[in-house]
């Protein structure tokens, strides 16, 4: 019987599987990174007309206006300082024309005050305040009155207060108060002019004043409008008495601000001790 030989038939077998064994995995070979060479950078050409953007119409029109409005700044400018100096050149001429003007106004106020103080100095009203004590009614009466006179204008808004009282000599003190009363011509009208106050005095109280021992004070305040707009304030102070004399009794009416030197001179004259 013959032997069978199976070297051979193995051999091509083992060869097989060493091919296999030795050839890599294909997912190996797909991890494998190949190796590239770097891409070369544009050119510069090829740069700037990729870069480069298309001009609009400000684009195009900004140089233009920047040149027109340089301009219009410079002619504002000229004009302005060409208007300055013009102005500065004109000003004395206007301040000439000004204080020519301003003086002949006052030229002309000056003249109409001086003409309407010489009309007031001759025609405005003066208005006082006066009375005595010994009227032709009798020595029980105090007579009141107001006087307007000197201008043909006539007063306007009078208003009058007056106090009556009875003074010791020589001090001016008050004693006591006869009376207070107030006139106006809105209250009063045409008898605004005067009035009477009844004094009251017992016969020891007018001895008293005939030998200069004691005396009727007026005093008051007085208001009113000249006529020509200007409000006019006054007051008085006056001082009745009497000294006796040879033929009788006789009154003296003066100013407060005199009775000292009224009273002196008497003395000296003998007529009151």
């Amino acid at each position: 019987m013959e032997q069978a030989d199976f070297s051979s038939n193995d051999k091509p077998t083992q060869d097989t599987e060493n091919k296999t064994s030795n050839q890599p995995d294909q997912s190996q070979a797909q991890m494998i990174p190949t190796s590239r060479e770097p891409e070369p950078e544009p050119s510069e050409t090829h740069y700037e007309i990729t870069c480069k953007t298309e001009k609009n119409w400000w684009d195009k029109a900004k140089p233009f206006v920047e040149i027109l409005g340089v301009g219009l700044l410079a002619l504002y400018t000229g004009f302005t300082i060409a208007t300055f100096w013009q102005i500065k050149k004109q000003t004395p001429e206007i301040a000439k024309s000004a204080d020519a003007a301003k003086t002949a106004s006052e030229t002309t106020k000056n003249s109409f005050d001086m003409e309407k103080r010489r009309a007031e100095d001759t025609e405005e009203a003066v208005c006082t305040v006066q009375g005595e004590p010994w009227p032709s009614v009798g020595d029980r009466f105090f007579h009141t009155y107001i006087p307007c006179g000197k201008g043909q204008v006539p007063a306007r808004g009078l208003i009058v207060h007056v106090e009556l009282s009875l003074n010791t000599l020589p001090s001016n003190k008050r004693l006591h108060l006869i009376d207070a009363f107030d006139l106006s011509e809105e209250k009063h009208g045409a008898k605004l002019t005067e009035r009477y106050t009844e004094l009251g005095f017992i016969h020891g109280e007018w001895n008293e004043i005939t030998n200069a021992k004691n005396a009727i004070v007026e005093e008051g305040t007085i208001q009113y409008d000249n006529g020509f707009g200007r409000i006019i304030h006054g007051s008085i102070c006056m001082v009745f008495f009497a000294y006796s004399a040879p033929d009788g009794p006789h009154g003296q009416g003066v100013d407060c601000g005199q009775l000292q030197i009224t009273l002196d001179s008497l003395r000296r004259q003998g007529k009151i001790k």
